[in-house]
């Protein structure tokens, strides 16, 4: 709803909860939940979010500073397919940064974060963000901030990337390319499940189905 509402141009902040609950109200039906018990809570914790949100964007100047790129598209859920490779193997990078913003002549990517601060994946987050904003149109942000609206308190978590952080995740998914080249899984908590998927026991998967994927 709020990259609708960047298009539009619009933080009327009456504006915005109208529209809100109307979405709402929409979800709720497609999705079969108007007994669910929460239900008042997480309409409640939109409005909460909005108006935080408007709050923060006032204060830090991201109302109106939406980047426009060369190419006419604008920087509001900017999709980004990149590939990755090395000499075995090539991976296309997929993903949305949810905003990308230029004030007083820096560039900024936001990312909202609406549960649980998790920190310790927000540095390859903001990796991959800043990888593809350069990769794409040759730009380098000032930092990656990740933004809470939903709490109490405006929280926002900027996070800077260097040189050397392209190298560190580099050498992470090499490791699971050669990985995969050489049918080694490295299993973890209780050795059932591969530590880079959500397989178990590759080599002794009773699925037939998944056992054929592994295959191929």
């Amino acid at each position: 709803m709020l990259e609708f509402f960047y298009r539009k141009a619009t933080f009327n902040t009456r504006d915005l909860f109208q529209n809100w609950e109307k979405f709402f109200n929409i979800e709720t039906k497609i999705q079969g939940a108007q007994g669910d018990p929460y239900l008042k809570f997480s309409k409640a914790t939109g409005f909460t979010m909005i108006k935080n949100w408007v709050t923060m964007a006032k204060e830090n100047n991201w109302l109106h500073d939406v980047m426009l790129f060369p190419d006419k598209k604008d920087g509001i859920e900017l999709e980004f397919l990149l590939p990755y490779s090395n000499d075995k193997f090539i991976l296309n990078v997929h993903g949305f940064m949810d905003l990308v913003i230029e004030s007083n002549s820096k560039i900024y990517i936001l990312d909202w974060k609406t549960g649980k601060h998790h920190e310790e994946s927000y540095k390859n987050q903001a990796i991959i963000y800043s990888w593809a904003l350069y990769k794409k149109y040759g730009l380098i942000e000032d930092c990656v901030r990740f933004v809470h609206p939903t709490k109490k308190v405006n929280d926002i978590k900027d996070v800077k990337v260097k040189d050397e952080d392209y190298i560190k995740i580099k050498n992470v998914v090499d490791d699971i390319f050669n990985a995969i080249d050489n049918d080694y899984y490295p299993k973890i908590k209780d050795d059932k499940k591969c530590g880079y998927c959500n397989w178990t026991d590759c080599e002794n998967n009773k699925n037939k189905a998944l056992k054929k994927l592994q295959e191929e």
